[in-house]
């Protein structure tokens, strides 16, 4: 069984950090970005990722499980930037 914190993309950094130092102890194994759809930036979810060291494992962009859960992957992340430039 491996442990992921759940993050929500639209949460502040400060809290994100805080739930972090709450829960480090039980060993993590990544987080789940929760809420990537409702995001106007991932700016502060990746500086929260960046500074704890830990993995996006998972992130969710709608309301149906299982069908919302995928794979957090780079490319992902950059069709996700380039989306918000353009």
């Amino acid at each position: 069984i491996k442990n992921y914190l759940v993050v929500s993309s639209v949460g502040q950094y400060q809290v994100m950090c805080a739930n972090f130092y709450n829960y480090k102890m039980v060993g993590l194994s990544g987080a789940i970005i929760t809420k990537v759809d409702e995001a106007v930036s991932l700016g502060e979810v990746l500086s929260f990722l960046i500074d704890t060291r830990l993995k996006a494992g998972y992130f969710t962009d709608g309301q149906r499980v299982p069908e919302d859960i995928h794979l957090f992957d780079f490319r992902f992340e950059f069709t996700f930037t380039l989306n918000l430039i353009y």
